[in-house]
């Protein structure tokens, strides 16, 4: 008996994705996958990060890996729970206007710089003593909160993005929805309609919310219902295409200039 290959996912504690925000979503698969896509994020920028201050730990420093290493570990990892925290909040800011969620955005990522500047001098100067630690302390925390203040904001601008991006595609999904809705309310509401067994119907634009295919299909069900007694159906359609006037009427009238027009069109 053959089966389908079971598909490799990123398996993560739920009480870890429950953190995280859902980001809207049309179901239950697409709130997960926004979920570990942004813990995926924050998991590669730490990374970028560690990387990048290792490097220029061993360009510009003297003191070897081992003793900046655990240092720029346990840096990463509370910048980690700042990114998580950070998320969790702007997820509560979503319902505000884009210019003021920027605006939120930045206050949060200085306030992140902030935090893992004083996080570093801490562990740097009074839990874990650094060698040689200069005694200048305002100088070397502005110079690190600028420096962290640039990676937090890159993370935080990324982030921002990402998460406008799948509100626009959620408002795009929620809008089509909402026609093919109107679409088929107005299709059932017509052909409710044809069951009474009208004589005579007088039809406003009955098409202009649909799709070309569905306008056709109403065409045809109409011509139908026109062709089963012509000598007691009638309709009068108003319509603003002359293509659809061309091939559903034999008698045309116009409005010009707010006057009813019944000669025929030259």
């Amino acid at each position: 008996m053959e089966g389908n290959a079971p598909v490799a996912q990123l398996s993560l504690p739920n009480f870890i994705l429950d953190f995280v925000p859902g980001f809207g979503g049309t179901n239950d698969d697409v709130v997960r996958s926004r979920q570990r896509s942004t813990l995926i994020l924050i998991a590669a920028f730490w990374v970028f990060t560690f990387t990048v201050m290792s490097v220029r730990a061993s360009v510009l420093e003297t003191l070897p890996f081992d003793v900046l290493g655990p240092r720029r570990l346990l840096t990463s990892a509370f910048g980690t729970l700042l990114c998580l925290i950070m998320v969790r909040l702007l997820g509560h800011l979503r319902t505000s206007s884009f210019p003021r969620w920027i605006a939120w955005g930045m206050i949060g990522a200085f306030a992140m710089a902030v935090s893992l500047t004083a996080f570093r001098m801490t562990m740097n100067r009074i839990l874990m003593p650094l060698p040689g630690t200069s005694s200048h302390v305002l100088p070397e925390f502005v110079q690190w909160a600028l420096i962290y203040f640039g990676y937090c904001l890159a993370w935080t601008g990324t982030h921002l993005a990402l998460t406008y991006h799948w509100q626009v595609e959620d408002e795009r999904q929620r809008a089509a929805a909402l026609i093919e809705l109107a679409q088929e309310a107005q299709i059932a509401a017509l052909v409710r309609t044809l069951q009474t067994e009208p004589t005579v119907l007088l039809l406003d634009e009955p098409t202009a919310a649909l799709d070309p295919a569905s306008a056709r299909a109403i065409e045809a069900l109409l011509q139908h219902w026109f062709a089963q007694a012509p000598e007691r159906h009638a309709w009068v359609w108003i319509t603003h295409d002359p293509a659809q006037a061309a091939r559903i009427g034999q008698q045309h009238w116009r409005v010009e200039a707010g006057h009813l027009q019944t000669e025929p069109s030259r």
